[in-house]
């Protein structure tokens, strides 16, 4: 028997289909049924920051509003650090960076899911570990934040130990070039070197590698 000759078939349309039934007896005329299958789209569910963006930044110890869209129903994972992992806007207070995922569900009982990240800085210094002077707008300076320096200093070298940018200030940044010059460097790992003193005069001596990814 094959599945269409079954009476209780399982059907996965990809669209909206009229499925029609055949029921014969012995002496008897065949009658003939139909059954129509609405499959509805997959609900445009998204999660965000109250600002509709992707990935919020915060402090340590702060708290900020989840939204929910394209659904009547959601859950939000991971539930420990919000207040209400069931309702479209909790409030958010993680205590290190999380990938919240938001579960939504539409008045037909569609599911689709979305993921908003919050990435929580430590009190101190924020360094990230790439960065893509691409010039798109989105990343194409490597900056060192902090929670406020009232001294500060940043030296970027070469692989071969020469420095190729210096700087005094936490609002300027390396933008991949060689300073002075204007000469892109390739692509590769380079190293940084911060120090400085915070407002708080607790002071820092950090280094690492920056990867710039063009």
């Amino acid at each position: 028997m094959t599945e269409s000759e079954r009476p209780n078939p399982l059907v996965t349309p990809e669209s909206t289909l009229t499925y029609t039934v055949h029921t014969n007896y012995a002496g008897c005329d065949t009658v003939n049924d139909n059954v129509r299958v609405i499959v509805h789209p997959l609900p445009d569910i998204k999660a965000s920051g109250e600002n509709s963006e992707d990935t919020v930044e915060i402090a340590q110890g702060e708290s900020v509003q989840l939204v929910a869209t394209g659904g009547v129903q959601y859950e939000w994972t991971p539930a420990e650090s919000l207040d209400n992992s069931w309702i479209y806007n909790p409030m958010a207070n993680p205590d290190s960076t999380t990938i919240y995922t938001l579960t939504g569900t539409d008045v037909y009982g569609c599911v689709n899911i979305d993921d908003v990240m919050i990435l929580v800085r430590i009190p101190g210094l924020y360094i990230p570990s790439a960065f893509t002077p691409n010039n798109d707008g989105r990343n194409d300076v490597f900056y060192i934040r902090s929670k406020g320096t009232v001294h500060f200093e940043l030296n970027i070298f070469d692989r071969n130990g020469a420095l190729i940018y210096h700087s005094k200030s936490p609002l300027e940044g390396w933008d991949g070039t060689v300073q002075g010059t204007g000469k892109q460097v390739p692509t590769g790992a380079y190293v940084y070197q911060t120090k400085g003193e915070f407002s708080d005069a607790e002071k820092f001596n950090d280094s690492g590698m920056i990867n710039l990814i063009r």
